[in-house]
C-alpha cells in the first residue's frame, strides 16, 4: 500500500511525535510510506520519504489557503493509496477530503485531543474559534475511518463514521529505557544526590503542572525536588505559585530540552509524574504521549486517575485520585517502592504497545482496500 501521514505540526509535537512513530513502524512492514509536516529539525526514519512543507513554496506556513494548496500538491504527486491525516482541522482535513474528490484514495483522520470549544478553542479568539469548533464536528463525517488515542473519544468518533480503530501511543522501547544513563544531565542542573521528581508539559491556562507544586506542600522529605519542564502563558502564574508556597529551593522551571534529549532527562529522574486536572474536559479526551515514554524509561510513575490513565498503565504504576494530597501519597510510595514497579512498566509498554498495535492499524488499513 501507498500510504501518506498528513501533520500541520512540526516533529517537535506530541500529535506528529504520535503519527511519526506509526509510519515508521509501518514502513518496516513493506508498504511505501511517505510523511509530510511542517518545516522543522528533521526525525528521519528508514524507509519514510520525509516532505516538508517549506519545499513547496520555499517559505513557511503563511495562512490556511496555502498550507492546504500545498499539501493539495503533494498529494497530487504522490498519489497515495490511503491518507491518514491528524486532527479533524481545516489545515489537514480539507486538503484530504479535496483530494479524495478526485482520485480513489481513503482518508482517515487521527483524533487525538479536543480541538473545539471543550478542548484548546477555549483559548482561541474569533473566528479561529468558531472556525474550528466547526470542522472538528464536520471533519469525522467526511471520511472513511478515524482512529482515536482514548475511549472518550472512540465514543464520540462511533457517532461521526462507522470504521473507528481505538489506537493508543506507542512506546519507544529502543530509545527510552534504563540503559540510557542520566549522569550528564543531573550534572547540567545541578541535581546532585536530591531526589527528583519530574513533570514535563506544557503551561497554558489548564496547565497540570499546579498539582504537582501543591502536591511537594504534602512531601515530607526534604531531599525530594521537582522538576518541572515547559513553557506557555502561564509560566509567570506557575512560578509565582512556588515562590507563594515557600518552595522555592525545592520546586524550580525549567526550559524544554530537545526531544533528542528526553531518554536522558527521564533517565536522570527518580519519579516521573503524570497529573491531569479535573477541571478541564479535555483531559479526560486526550493521553499525554509522555505516559508512553514514562513507562518505556522503566522509572516509577504517579498519575491521577483521569480518562483512560489506569486503563493504560494497570497495576504498573501509582495511579491516585485527583487531589493534591493523594497525589502527594502516591509520590512517597514511589519514592519508597523502589524501581520494581517502573520494570513492570516496560514490560507491559513492549508487549501492549509496540508490534501489537502497529498490526491493528496495518489491519485497519488492509480492511478499506
Amino acid at each position: 500500500m501507498q500510504i501518506t501521514y498528513l501533520s500541520a505540526i512540526n516533529m517537535q509535537g506530541a500529535s506528529t511525535i504520535r503519527m511519526h512513530s506509526y509510519a515508521a513502524e509501518i514502513a518496516k512492514l513493506g508498504h511505501d510510506v511517505t510523511f509530510i509536516t511542517a518545516p522543522c529539525a528533521t526525525r528521519e526514519a528508514e524507509n519514510v520519504e520525509m516532505k516538508y512543507m517549506s519545499e513547496i513554496k520555499q517559505k513557511p506556513f503563511r495562512g490556511l489557503s496555502l498550507t492546504v494548496s500545498g499539501f493539495f500538491s503533494l498529494l497530487s504527486v504522490k498519489k497515495p493509496d490511503i491518507i491518514h491525516f491528524s486532527k479533524p482541522l481545516p489545515v489537514t482535513g480539507l486538503p484530504s477530503i479535496l483530494y479524495k474528490k478526485t482520485s480513489s484514495c481513503k482518508i482517515i483522520c487521527d483524533w487525538d485531543d479536543l480541538e473545539g470549544r471543550l478542548g484548546f478553542s477555549k483559548f482561541r479568539t474569533f473566528p479561529t474559534k468558531q472556525i474550528i469548533s466547526f470542522f472538528e464536528s464536520w471533519t469525522p463525517k467526511h471520511v472513511d475511518g478515524i482512529t482515536v488515542v482514548s475511549k472518550a473519544l472512540e465514543k464520540l468518533a462511533k457517532n461521526c463514521c462507522d470504521k473507528v480503530l481505538y489506537l493508543p501511543h506507542l512506546a519507544d522501547v529502543k530509545k527510552f529505557g534504563s540503559w540510557v544513563s542520566g549522569n550528564e544531565i543531573r550534572k547540567r542542573y545541578g541535581w546532585g544526590k536530591k531526589k527528583i521528581l519530574l513533570f514535563t508539559g506544557g503551561f497554558g491556562k489548564y496547565s497540570d503542572a499546579p498539582i504537582c507544586i501543591k502536591a511537594m506542600e504534602h512531601v515530607a522529605r526534604k531531599d525530594v525536588f521537582l522538576a518541572i519542564f515547559g513553557r506557555g502563558e502561564a509560566k509567570r502564574s506557575i512560578e509565582k505559585m512556588i515562590i507563594d508556597l515557600g518552595l522555592e529551593g525545592r520546586v524550580k522551571t525549567y526550559e524544554p530540552i530537545p526531544y533528542e534529549e528526553m531518554p536522558k532527562l527521564l533517565a536522570a529522574a527518580d519519579v516521573l509524574l503524570s497529573p491531569f486536572n479535573k477541571d478541564w474536559a479535555n483531559n479526560r479526551y486526550r493521553l499525554p504521549v509522555k505516559i508512553f515514554e514514562y513507562m518505556a524509561a522503566a522509572k516509577p510513575i504517579v498519575a491521577q486517575d483521569v480518562g483512560d490513565a489506569r486503563l493504560i498503565l494497570g497495576n504498573t504504576a501509582y495511579v491516585t485520585k485527583t487531589n493534591e494530597e493523594d497525589f502527594a501519597k502516591g509520590i512517597t510510595k514511589a519514592l519508597h517502592g523502589g524501581r520494581g514497579i517502573g520494570v513492570k512498566a516496560r514490560k507491559r509498554a513492549g508487549k501492549e504497545f509496540t508490534t501489537k498495535q502497529v498490526k491493528r492499524l496495518e489491519k485497519f488499513y488492509e480492511s478499506f482496500i
